[in-house]
């Protein structure tokens, strides 16, 4: 699971083979609650792709998040090498600087939106 390590992984194993926490989740089942989840269809348009967002966006910073998960893409928070994009907009601010540094690609919403609208096919 992304953002998952091994220790957190592993304790959450053995919280979930506790009896008092099994007990907890079939009182909750039998007072309705739905433990199931339903998985979004993700494209795969921006798949394997690293984005970081920095600016003011025409649009709330989570839509764009959600935006550029629901096709296969991941959204960091600080720049690093492995960030294959950077989205500004307006008053970006320092992140820019450093990422120029480190030659990442540097692109607005508009041509986020062309690279998932590009090829209607995927």
């Amino acid at each position: 699971i992304k953002d998952i390590g091994e220790v957190i992984a592993e304790t959450l194993y053995k919280s979930f083979r506790e009896k008092a926490i099994i007990d907890m989740a079939d009182r909750l089942r039998k007072k309705g609650l739905n433990f199931s989840s339903e998985n979004k269809k993700r494209g795969k348009k921006l798949n394997g792709l690293t984005f970081l967002i920095t600016g003011t966006l025409s649009k709330p910073r989570h839509d764009i998040i959600s935006l550029i998960e629901e096709n296969g893409g991941d959204v960091v928070n600080s720049v690093s090498k492995n960030v294959d994009y950077l989205i500004i907009g307006e008053n970006p601010g320092s992140k820019l600087t450093k990422a120029k540094e480190l030659n990442i690609a540097v692109i607005n919403e508009g041509d986020l939106n062309n690279m998932i609208e590009g090829d209607k096919n995927s």
